[in-house]
């Protein structure tokens, strides 16, 4: 929070041993706390940032959405249009799309086991790859499949944006293929320029790029097609004898492996090492 110095009437607050935000590391308001900003046509628009990225979507238009771990590509994941122009400005012809709903309408358009429900609920929030119910969605989301990768609202941010939208959204992560995730504004803003039609970003500081979690429940059993936030860098438990080590790879879709005494410490997905930046 070093980023957002304390107004006087919080730091009155945090000083106070009998103020229940006493020494609350996280304390914040509207006047020192962190800002959401709405930005189209170069330049921030003034109202109320959420409202008008939730306008925006239900335009048809695509928004490029910060988080706490990165920037998605976000659309009304229902109207083929829009759903085929993401993929046009993307050049990705046919990777599925992923998706995020709240879970009463998120069983509009697949089909959600106990199982299934247990993990999209969980504090860890993953993609969970669910069977599709046909004729909800748009084609383009998932062409040729007939699963959908689905998660539920994780942040703050998402909550409120949902409690102005009555459809999912793709929710795809804003980098280009084999690229580290978009994470500093002014990036964000330059370099998706060409795709997205509007911003909804926020001046926190993103420490780490972590790119969403994707589980598939095979035999009852949850399988990860990606493991990444909510597991990482939570240890798994291994023995691999004394000696430390570090593993690197693939070049494709590079992550790295650490193992210090039985404990094997795995990172995030971080992208292709053939481009400079990953």
């Amino acid at each position: 929070m070093r980023d957002f110095p304390m107004c006087e009437e919080c730091r009155r607050e945090y000083t106070d041993p009998l103020d229940r935000r006493y020494h609350a590391q996280t304390i914040a308001c509207p006047k020192c706390g962190p800002r959401l900003a709405y930005i189209e046509g170069g330049r921030e628009i003034e109202g109320e940032p959420i409202g008008l990225a939730a306008a925006a979507l239900r335009e048809g238009k695509i928004v490029a959405i910060k988080g706490i771990g990165g920037t998605h590509l976000a659309c009304d994941a229902t109207r083929e249009e829009v759903v085929a122009e993401l993929r046009r400005r993307l050049s990705r012809p046919g990777q599925p799309f992923a998706l995020m709903a709240p879970l009463p309408l998120v069983r509009e358009f697949a089909e959600v086991s106990p199982e299934a429900e247990e993990l999209l609920r969980s504090p860890r929030r993953p993609i969970v790859v669910l069977e599709e119910k046909p004729g909800y969605l748009a084609p383009a989301v998932a062409p040729g499949l007939h699963t959908v990768g689905v998660m539920l609202p994780y942040s703050g941010l998402h909550h409120l944006l949902f409690k102005q939208l009555h459809f999912p959204l793709v929710m795809t992560s804003a980098n280009f293929p084999g690229r580290p995730m978009l994470i500093e504004n002014e990036r964000v803003v330059s370099e998706l320029s060409g795709i997205a039609d509007a911003f909804l970003v926020h001046n926190r500081r993103i420490v780490a790029r972590c790119d969403d979690s994707v589980v598939r429940i095979s035999g009852g059993v949850p399988t990860f097609l990606r493991r990444s936030r909510g597991w990482v860098p939570e240890p798994i438990s291994l023995d691999l004898g004394e000696e430390p080590l570090l593993a690197l790879g693939a070049e494709l879709n590079v992550a790295f492996a650490l193992y210090h005494r039985g404990k094997v410490y795995l990172s995030q997905h971080i992208g292709n090492v053939a481009h400079l930046e990953t």
